[in-house]
């Protein structure tokens, strides 16, 4: 690999503020290479963090709360690919309301310990 996972996400950040005529393009292509650098088993762990993030729930880099350790573990089961469908599909639909609504989950949403 010529880049790094935390290379190719702040490359695709950038390019998504750009200016440049190809930036949403870049963007594209960073945000898929990125993608492609994770383990499926880390894709499953960070599902939960990045639904926080879209709630501004700001979080460290190592919390885990509910089924993330058993996810960056793959030691989940089809009830939780469920889970990831319904996130995904919350991203998919770009409504803050609709990602306030699943992050409001107990399941889902980032405990108060962590938090405070």
């Amino acid at each position: 690999m010529f880049a790094s996972p935390g290379q190719l996400s702040r490359l695709a950040y950038e390019a998504s503020i750009s200016n440049a005529p190809n930036a949403s393009a870049l963007a594209k292509l960073a945000a898929a290479a990125y993608a492609a650098s994770q383990s499926s088993a880390e894709i499953r762990g960070h599902a939960g963090k990045d639904l926080a993030a879209v709630n501004t729930v700001e979080m460290l880099p190592q919390d885990e709360w509910g089924r993330m350790t058993a996810a960056y573990r793959d030691e989940t089961g089809e009830d939780y690919d469920e889970l990831l469908d319904e996130i995904a599909t919350v991203f998919a639909a770009d409504d803050p309301d609709v990602a306030a609504s699943r992050y409001a989950r107990d399941d889902l949403r980032v405990p108060a310990g962590i938090i405070g």
